[in-house]
């Protein structure tokens, strides 16, 4: 059986902090959507001026609900820092499982401002980092991002352009979002990713949820039925 490594990296500075309880709901509801038939495991990392590990490599079916004490919006922006150490750490692990490392890895980056915090790593590292792993390592990058040019950003990180997602800074926009990596998950898993439009799928996610939720969820759903 395949598996999977899914790396999420989450903004918790203080402008999220109005969407905490949709921040912690969305995420809750990704990780319930990938207890499906294949092999998942979830790095999840909480980033503000600093940044901490929630989960390191851990089977999907073992991870505990996001709470509020895990997710306390607070702080500046240390994206880059976050992003690097992350990189860093889990290419260490995947070293160190060789032939039993990941076959698929997607990492994800969700952010509602600019890096204004990272102290360890810079934007050029960064991006010299990604395209190594994504080049390298064969890992997928998505960037999804609020307040801000998500496709230049992106690219200024060495993320390509139909990697890139401008959400809205909202509740609709958040549950919207959390329905694009869901779906960018399912095609990950399935070796697709190419063929998905990202930001028409959260465009769509979003005119789903302003509609009802379940109609979001059965959107998504088709999605990975026609996937797989």
């Amino acid at each position: 059986m395949k598996s999977t490594e899914i790396i999420f990296i989450i903004d918790k500075s203080g402008s999220m902090a109005h969407l905490t309880n949709d921040t912690i709901c969305g995420f809750n509801g990704f990780v319930e959507s990938q207890k499906d038939d294949t092999k998942t495991t979830l790095t999840t990392v909480l980033f503000d001026t600093s940044w901490k590990i929630l989960h390191d490599g851990v089977d999907v079916y073992e991870v505990s609900p996001m709470t509020n004490k895990d997710y306390m919006a607070g702080g500046g922006t240390a994206m880059l820092d976050a992003i690097g150490d992350t990189i860093n750490r889990v290419q260490d692990r995947h070293d160190e499982l060789g032939a039993e490392k990941p076959d698929h890895v997607l990492f994800v980056i969700t952010t509602d401002g600019e890096e204004n915090s990272s102290r360890k790593f810079t934007k050029a590292q960064i991006e010299k980092m990604i395209k190594h792993q994504t080049n390298g390592h064969g890992w997928e990058f998505i960037f999804l991002g609020a307040n801000m040019d998500a496709v230049t950003v992106a690219n200024n990180i060495g993320i390509s352009y139909d990697r890139a997602v401008s959400y809205d800074w909202t509740s609709m926009g958040t549950d919207a979002l959390y329905s694009t990596v869901t779906a960018a998950a399912c095609a990950t898993k399935s070796c697709t990713l190419d063929s998905l439009n990202l930001q028409s799928t959260y465009d769509n996610c979003v005119t789903a949820v302003d509609c009802t939720l379940s109609t979001a969820k059965d959107y998504i759903d088709d999605i990975c039925t026609k996937i797989n």
